[in-house]
């Protein structure tokens, strides 16, 4: 695929009844492309995605749809914005009593040797590095969705965060 132009995913598409199907996603990041690329590749798994450009937008969506009854249930992240961190933005909505059981995921170029415990306490399911490959993110997104004994085998559980093998503070067990 000429990434330029289109993203090719149709042929991912999870089988109905997978544990994202219908999943209501928000991709914060600032750069609209990367926006759209992730967003693309949800839809053609069925789930029901959104993007906002910043942290302050994303709290405001996150804080609209729990107020509807329609909350998102996955929100991924770009670690650095201009309007603040991944890491700030997931502290805000881990303090929020209605966002809390938010499952969110840390989008980010910067994967170093103690993440996954500095991540997993601030309420992080997993992160990812950028870019994000669709094959990777849509086995990464069925594990931070999965119970812990059901984790694909390209993704690692390292305490309550999910890590993909490439992270060198994944446990490769």
């Amino acid at each position: 695929c000429d990434w330029s132009s289109d993203v090719c995913s149709s042929d991912l598409a999870p089988p109905k009844g997978s544990n994202i199907e219908d999943a209501r996603i928000l991709v914060v990041d600032d750069n609209d492309t990367n926006r759209r690329i992730i967003s693309t590749y949800l839809t053609s798994w069925r789930c029901r995605p959104a993007s906002a450009a910043s942290a302050a937008q994303a709290m405001d969506m996150l804080r609209a749809a729990a107020g509807e009854s329609d909350p998102f249930r996955i929100v991924l992240i770009n670690h650095v914005m201009p309007d603040g961190d991944g890491e700030s933005l997931g502290r805000q909505v881990k303090a929020d009593p209605q966002l809390r059981e938010t499952v969110l995921v840390l989008l980010s170029p910067f994967g170093q040797r103690g993440d996954a415990p500095h991540l997993s306490k601030l309420g992080f399911a997993g992160y990812m590095p950028k870019p994000v490959n669709s094959s990777q993110l849509l086995a990464f997104l069925r594990t931070v969705t999965a119970p812990p004994r059901d984790c694909a085998s390209s993704v690692h559980r390292h305490a309550t965060l999910c890590t993909p093998p490439t992270i060198p503070s994944a446990p490769y067990t």
